[in-house]
């Protein structure tokens, strides 16, 4: 191509030697646009015809740029008119038939320089070719057969000065791209629409069974399954009646169960599926044992006192029981297999609250002999925390034996809480207890009653002797409710000590079980009442001979020790035989029984010391009408205290 274009050039001057000097203007003219085109970009364009190949080349610079257009099944029509054949005008110089020696140098010059870049250009060509050859597809372009005899006239005339854009060349392929787009989407969207019209006819004419509730059921472990049901129709007519439902499901067992639903007809058969889910989601429930709040002593540890955790349905899980322990808190959890958790938590409290527990060894009232010498029992002291407390305790208060009277000690300690407690002791400095000492009223009657209380009979007792306005003495024991006990000592009788079994086997097998029996009644009279009493009564009276059966010489033993220890002990003079004659099956009015010996044996002469026992109903009975008797008979009624004279029987044992 270089070369054609050279021998093209060489045939111009050649002609412009015989042109004028218009001619020779309008080549240097030429001359001059073809250098002005340096420094701009070429393009290049492969244009076939009838299938060969032809490349067009627009040098606007010495580089050049080559861009590959995309392959397109359209082909690319040019919309630039045909040029006309430009008939050559006969110019000025060759009119005159003159020649211009200096302007055929310039264009021999010009062609040289022309031919220089055009070997440049082809060799640049020639490897952006190859380039393009290797990294993008050639684009035919087909053009008419007058379009490329008109290009093909462009270039055996002149340099081509302006190239069709390649974006007109690729417009039209473009366009059809977008109209064929536009087709695809509509043919798209017309087989859509299709295809739902199908489905929704298919649905029309399919059967149906329509589950009533929930596809998916979850029922808690242990209740009551209860089947919703369903419907079946097909082409508009009602098929439930047909409706086949199997399945079963266990509520007592978690797992998941299945329902099914089966319609079936001449030409059709349908199956649908409910899913039921058992499931617990109850969780276990932990227990402790002890309290929730705990309080322990500072800087000890909390010992574990137990827990216990349930799950209603997989039983016991207290192995299973995680224990975490923090500082003032231990947490609980307790997880079942269906994840199910339960927590509980149980705090800590590092305090001490707790008094120290001081205890008297001895009674709390003691007696000391007149110008004797007072040697306190001894006491003990503990404490929750700080244990062994005794040699802490303090004793405030002082006993003077040189003189009769009452005193009172006081004992204390506190613990490294600050905790205190205090306890008190009554030591009575006295002689001797004198048998004859006190005083008896004459013509008084001192209604006595042994064995109780009793929760039927003491009661009625302690209502009549309220109503008459009579106080008494009860010779308790440890049996009988402690509500009753209280009561005779609120209501203002005398408490005095019987026995606490009534045990003659026991009681008067030695002095030892006597006062151990004797103190265990004392203890009992002291916690109901607050108080202590002296007063006593032999089981069997001082006088019984019963005794001799365990333990010869017992009696006169015991009736010696108890004065030596400060005891009053008080027999009787008057025997209501309750307990003894009145109580035998051959005797027909109990009642009348016990009547008639009380006041049958009643004196103005001396006091009446009557023994009676509230155990017996037939006791309660005669009761009023004996207080009525003495009343209207002039007998005045007294309780013993420690100012009684002792009424006392011989001894004989």
């Amino acid at each position: 191509m270089a070369s054609q274009r050279n021998n093209q050039l060489t045939q111009k001057k050649n002609r412009g030697q015989s042109q004028s000097k218009s001619k020779s203007t309008s080549n240097k003219s030429t001359s001059t646009k073809s250098t002005k085109t340096k420094n701009t970009s070429t393009k290049q364009v492969n244009i076939s015809k009838g299938g060969s190949k032809t490349t067009t080349t627009k040098s606007k610079s010495v580089k050049t740029n080559t861009v590959p257009m995309k392959k397109t099944s359209t082909p690319v029509k040019s919309t630039q008119p045909p040029k006309e054949k430009k008939v050559k005008k006969e110019t000025e110089f060759e009119k005159l038939g003159l020649s211009n020696k200096k302007f055929e140098e310039e264009i021999e010059e010009d062609i040289k320089k022309r031919s220089k870049e055009l070997e440049e250009l082809s060799e640049i060509l020639l490897s952006r070719t190859i380039f393009e050859e290797e990294n993008t597809k050639e684009v035919e372009v087909p053009l008419s057969e007058e379009i490329f005899q008109e290009l093909e006239d462009v270039f055996e005339e002149e340099p081509i000065e302006k190239t069709k854009p390649l974006e007109e060349i690729k417009e039209p392929s473009r366009k059809r791209e977008h109209s064929k787009g536009h087709k695809a989407i509509f043919i798209d969207c017309f087989f859509l629409l299709f295809c739902i019209i199908l489905f929704l006819v298919l649905i029309s004419i399919t059967p149906k069974i329509h589950l009533l509730g929930d596809d998916t059921m979850k029922l808690d472990y242990g209740t009551t399954y209860t089947e919703p049901g369903a419907t079946a129709e097909y082409l508009g007519k009602d098929y439930t009646k047909n409706l086949e439902i199997t399945g079963k499901v266990s509520t007592d067992k978690i797992g998941v169960y299945y329902i099914t639903y089966k319609i079936k007809g001449s030409s059709f058969q349908l199956t649908k599926k409910r899913k039921i889910e058992v499931v617990d989601q109850i969780p276990p429930i932990i227990q402790l044992t002890g309290s929730e709040e705990v309080k322990i002593c500072p800087g000890s540890t909390y010992n574990e006192e137990g827990i216990k955790a349930i799950d209603e349905y997989e039983g016991d899980l207290t192995k299973q029981v995680k224990i975490q322990k923090e500082k003032d808190q231990i947490i609980y959890s307790v997880k079942d297999s269906s994840n199910n958790e339960a927590k509980v938590v149980r705090k800590i409290v590092e305090i001490d609250e707790e008094g120290p527990k001081l205890e008297l060894e001895g009674n709390d009232t003691v007696y000391a002999d007149f110008e004797g010498t007072y040697k306190d029992p001894g006491y003990k002291a503990t404490d929750n925390c700080d244990g062994d407390i005794t040699n802490q305790v303090e004793v405030k208060g002082n006993v003077n034996t040189n003189q009769i009277g009452r005193y009172q000690l006081t004992y204390s300690v506190k613990d490294k809480g600050g905790n205190t407690s205090e306890v008190t002791r009554t030591v009575v400095v006295s002689r001797r207890t004198d048998p004859e000492s006190g005083t008896l009223k004459t013509g008084a009657i001192y209604l006595t009653f042994d064995d109780g209380p009793n929760p039927g009979t003491t009661s009625q007792i302690l209502d009549i002797l309220k109503d008459e306005g009579v106080k008494a003495t009860f010779f308790v024991t440890a049996n009988g409710p402690d509500n009753l006990l209280k009561r005779e000592f609120d209501e203002g009788h005398s408490i005095a000590l019987h026995t606490a079994t009534h045990d003659y086997s026991y009681i008067y097998r030695s002095e030892e079980n006597y006062f151990e029996d004797l103190k265990r009644v004392s203890d009992r009279v002291k916690r109901v009442t607050g108080q202590e009493t002296k007063l006593i009564r032999f089981p069997g009276g001082s006088s019984n001979t019963v005794s001799r059966h365990y333990n010869q010489g017992i009696m006169t033993r015991l009736t010696s020790e108890v004065l030596e220890r400060g005891y009053r002990y008080y027999d009787w003079n008057v025997d209501a035989s309750d307990a003894w004659q009145c109580a035998k099956s051959n005797v027909g009015n109990k009642r009348d029984c016990v009547y008639n010996n009380v006041t049958r044996n009643l004196s103005k002469s001396h006091a009446n010391v009557v023994l009676m026992h509230d155990v017996k109903q037939h006791t309660a009975d005669a009761l009023r009408d004996i207080i009525h008797y003495a009343k209207e008979n002039g007998y005045s009624f007294e309780l013993i205290d420690t100012g009684t004279k002792m009424v006392r029987f011989k001894v004989n044992n």
